[in-house]
Formats: structure tokens, sequence, C-alpha cells
């Protein structure tokens, strides 16, 4: 018998706490889908919803364009604490031909919030795919 007068013997052990949550949740990354499939019309600029950071101090992004012909199209990340005053993070990412694009990790973040600025500059639309990639730690 322990001391509240009940037996404790043959009782099941007490369940453990749960692992301690990153900022990016159960891992040391994890990824947004920014655009499954974006058409980009000619001479156009498109911008993404926002994505929380939740805590990562670093991203990088890539683009998958599967049509157009003469690209001009760039994507830049831009950041933002109050989801209204954005600013530029990194250097855009130019995509010239159709494949796949990688941005170099921008480092360093410490705001709340991302979006993607699409921009076509050319005279003929593109389609792409876009995913963000946030890193903790």
């Amino acid at each position: 018998m322990s001391g509240n007068g009940c037996s404790c013997e043959g009782s099941p052990a007490p369940a453990a706490a749960p692992a301690a949550a990153t900022p990016c949740g159960s891992g040391a990354q994890y990824t947004e889908l920014v655009w499954e499939t974006l058409a980009l019309p000619a001479s156009s600029t498109v911008v993404s919803p926002p994505f929380p950071t939740h805590g990562a101090n670093a991203f990088d992004f890539v683009a998958v364009t599967i049509f157009g012909a003469s690209l001009q199209t760039s994507v830049q990340a831009q950041v933002s604490d109050d989801g209204v005053n954005w600013s530029n993070a990194g250097s855009p990412l130019q995509i010239t031909a159709v494949g796949y694009s990688a941005s170099s990790a921008i480092t360093g973040n410490s705001f709340a919030q991302v979006r993607f600025v699409g921009i076509e500059s050319g005279g003929n639309p593109s389609i792409l795919s876009l995913i963000a990639r946030f890193f903790c730690g």
C-alpha cells in the first residue's frame, strides 16, 4: 500500500512526458508548398500568402519550372515581423530555363513571416512549382 491508501502493485507505469518540441515542431526542418502549380502570365507579378517561420533561423526554396520559353522569371523571398511591412531577403532566384532551380540558404532569419514574389518580366508566360524549406537550430 502506498501512502494514499491504494495499492500500486500491478498498476501501469505513468506515461512518459512527451519530448520537447523544437520551434519547427518535432524536427530540425520543415517544408511548405508555396505554389503547387503557378501559371505566371507574361510581364506579371504574383505574391504568395505569408507563411509563419515558427522560429526557424534559416530557409531556402526550390522552383521547378515546367513550362516556359525565353524565360525571364525570378522569385524573391520577403520577410516581415508584422505582415504589413515586407523586406527582401537574400538575392532573387533567377530562372532562365525549364527545370530545377534552387536558392542559396537565407540565414540569420529572425522574422515571424516569409512570403514569395514571383515575377515574369519577359513577354512569355511560365508555369512553376515552389517549395520552401525552413531550418531550426
